[in-house]
């Protein structure tokens, strides 16, 4: 299913009429599927929804998260045509999708409770942190007591630039590529 989004907004993602290769269709699908699925394991493992898969408290608003996963695609796409680039790395497509998705909040509050406020910021900075660990989930990744007060150091500070300052998708690609750099000059 191609997004419900408006098609012509973003036909030249398919129609290849720049001289970038447009994105395949089974691709953007793709996308939007497996951040579907990581938002609703999100929304379970914050405790936000039950293990059984009922919407207790956040729901994940498809129309949303499909206007969200174009916005990233065409972002992307004029990233490699005015670059000249082939592919994105894996920082640049974890930072430009968190952007987008702060940005649009497909993830929607059904509770009155500011509990639950900050859930789609909550979310970026998981996928960010997700990218550090390279794909492995944080709870079965062995950490000392320091690091993972320093990993929960991390967390607060991110949340709290996505919650109150003015941000880009090149400020978190910069802050990810930092963050992985130090991992990597640190040893850890």
């Amino acid at each position: 299913m191609i997004p419900e989004v408006d098609k012509n907004e973003y036909a030249y993602l398919f129609e290849g009429i720049r001289k970038t290769t447009p994105f395949k269709k089974a691709k953007i699908i793709g996308r939007q599927q497996y951040l579907l699925k990581r938002m609703r394991e999100f929304a379970i493992a914050s405790g936000y929804n039950s293990a059984d898969g009922t919407i207790n408290n956040v729901y994940v608003c498809e129309s949303l998260l499909e206007k969200t996963v174009m916005n990233y695609f065409a972002d992307i796409y004029r990233l490699k045509e005015f670059h000249d680039i082939g592919t994105a790395n894996t920082i640049k497509i974890t930072s430009y999708t968190a952007y987008w998705l702060v940005r649009n909040k497909p993830l929607q509050i059904i509770t009155d409770s500011v509990d639950y406020a900050h859930v789609n910021e909550k979310f970026a900075v998981f996928l960010l942190l997700d990218n550090i660990f390279e794909g492995k989930k944080a709870s079965t990744v062995k950490l000392t007591a320091q690091q993972a007060e320093e990993l929960t150091y991390i967390q607060t500070k991110l949340l709290y630039f996505l919650k109150y300052r003015a941000y880009t998708a090149q400020n978190l690609e910069l802050a990810l590529e930092c963050l992985k750099s130090g991992l990597r000059f640190f040893g850890k």
